[in-house]
């Protein structure tokens, strides 16, 4: 990308953050209707198919500045549960899951492990798992994303396997035309937990690219995503 649109998609990245950011005090203190009104869902017949083959859905929502407006979405139709990672502010902690309890039945700490998570997989219930950021190697293995590798997480496909699901996955965005919210529900990953590491890694990337490309600059680049390089590759941070 040249220089002049890199640094135009950068000024749009930060001035979505803060629009996103602002509109938190929606998820914190407004009526879910008022959300519902607000929101359009394309692709929800992707999790309904899922959920009449009385299968395991497990759902990749993808780090847009707008993520927590997918689970206030899909929350509203369907049973589900999720994974997070409390925060170091104990009131910021406070508020985020005060409004996460409220379209999801429960949610599970990364330190409690996946097996809870596994082991809380049914039929009427969803799993929202976030899995696009870059943890390191440990649990990790490098493949295709955009224009470079990154390091990329196996324990979704894992979860996958263990629970025989059905994985889709899904990201929010701001709706510009319609000045309210948009959750994108993408077709199910074919084969995903099947397949070798880097292959089900690859999988997760394509599909979270081509979500991604619906608004790149309402992505969470600064999560640092390419944080983990290659032997003898220069960090590009």
């Amino acid at each position: 990308m040249p220089a002049d649109e890199l640094e135009r998609l950068t000024a749009q990245h930060f001035a979505e953050y803060g629009c996103a950011l602002l509109n938190y005090s929606v998820l914190f203190f407004r009526a879910r209707n008022y959300i519902l009104q607000r929101t359009s869902i394309q692709g929800l017949e992707n999790i309904t198919r899922a959920t009449q083959a009385q299968r395991n859905v497990l759902l990749l929502l993808g780090h847009s500045v707008w993520l927590e407006f997918a689970p206030a979405a899909i929350g509203q139709y369907y049973a589900a549960y999720g994974s997070y990672k409390p925060f170091n502010n104990p009131i910021f902690n406070w508020l985020i899951a005060r409004s996460r309890l409220k379209d999801v039945e429960f949610v599970v700490a990364r330190e409690e492990g996946m097996l809870k998570l596994v082991r809380s997989l049914r039929a009427d219930r969803l799993l929202f798992f976030l899995p696009d950021q870059d943890h390191g190697l440990k649990h990790s293995t490098f493949a295709p994303f955009f224009a470079t590798n990154k390091a990329t997480l196996t324990s979704p496909a894992r979860i996958a396997k263990m629970g025989k699901t059905i994985t889709i996955p899904i990201m929010a965005f701001s709706d510009k035309a319609t000045e309210g919210y948009k959750v994108i529900v993408g077709e199910a990953l074919h084969n995903f937990g099947e397949l070798d590491a880097e292959n089900n890694a690859t999988l997760m990337n394509q599909a979270f690219q081509q979500l991604i490309e619906q608004a790149p600059e309402q992505y969470m680049w600064t999560l640092k995503l390419l944080r983990t390089r290659p032997p003898n590759e220069v960090s590009p941070y």
